[in-house]
């Protein structure tokens, strides 16, 4: 009887496997982006008459923004421009008001178009952030801790999503240049930020390289920063390069103002970082690509 009993037992285990085992392969497979830094990845985008593209529509099935902010039941919208204008937090990321219109769309729908896995996207970046706020135990991290916490926990408890990566997705610098951080001092600060975001379920850091300060009289202000992310992207296994296309927008006219692009440029840029990231999550291959700062191909060294 003991033996009936047992077999009966394992086989309603097996069974319930099964049917567990079929649930998760019926689930439509996600990535979850988040999208940290300053003012070029939170977006200062306007269109103009030399430059009067807006912001593409985000493509069907292509993904959705995840707002942590938002009282609503559902959490997830349809992905539009300004992207995240709405996710502010007072005691975390904030910027009420200053969002005009970001890379993100274009990001996702190139991502999508080459993966065919959609994005969840979250919005957590604050124009004019300092390296200094984005340390461990800090305000910013802290905030952009629990809305990733946040969001995996409404997609596995809520939703028929299957989470397969988890990636930051990071363009930052030009406030400490501009404020003359100690290259050495800044790539500390990042290195601290990045063991504390990888303890996360984050799997890798990927950057868009800053551009160029559209300052004449200054126009070599940001090389250095320059430099030091191309060095960090080609040494450190943690961080994959996405983009070096923001440094050739200056020359193309493409800077509304010292710091800042038009939306035509913020497309261009979201664009290539999107196709380069697929390529990487694809092949697992970090990808080579255009360096227009440098005049050459920018290549991983790792």
């Amino acid at each position: 009887m003991k033996n009936m009993i047992s077999l009966i037992m394992a086989l309603l285990l097996l069974f319930y496997a099964v049917l567990s085992v079929s649930a998760e392969e019926n689930k439509q497979m996600v990535d979850v982006l988040l999208f940290c830094g300053q003012s070029n990845m939170a977006g200062r985008g306007e269109t103009s008459e030399a430059w009067p593209e807006g912001a593409p529509e985000i493509l069907e099935g292509a993904g959705w923004e995840y707002r942590a902010m938002s009282k609503e039941e559902n959490k997830l919208f349809k992905i539009e421009e300004p992207f995240g204008v709405n996710e502010n937090k007072r005691s975390g990321i904030s910027e009420p008001g200053a969002k005009t219109g970001s890379m993100v769309t274009a990001f996702v729908n190139a991502y999508y178009q080459n993966t065919g896995v959609p994005v969840i996207a979250i919005s957590a970046s604050k124009g004019g952030s300092s390296i200094t706020q984005w340390q461990p135990k800090g305000n910013f991290l802290r905030d952009v801790f629990k809305r990733l916490s946040d969001c995996l926990t409404y997609l596995s408890e809520k939703t028929d999503f299957q989470v397969r990566h988890v990636y930051m997705v990071w363009c930052q610098g030009e406030t400490d240049a501009d404020e003359k951080m100690p290259l050495d001092e800044y790539r500390e600060k990042l290195d601290a930020m990045l063991t504390a975001v990888l303890e996360t379920k984050v799997e890798k850091l990927l950057m868009v390289r800053i551009g160029q300060a559209n300052i004449p009289e200054d126009a070599h202000r940001y090389d250095g920063m320059i430099q030091l992310q191309t060095e960090l992207a080609q040494q450190d296994e943690r961080v994959v390069m996405l983009s070096c296309l923001l440094a050739s927008l200056r020359d193309q006219g493409c800077m509304k103002d010292a710091f800042h692009y038009y939306q035509a440029g913020y497309n261009l840029v979201g664009t290539d970082a999107g196709a380069h990231a697929a390529e990487y999550v694809n092949t697992s291959l970090e990808p080579s690509m255009e360096d227009p700062f440098f005049g050459n191909t920018y290549e991983p060294n790792k």
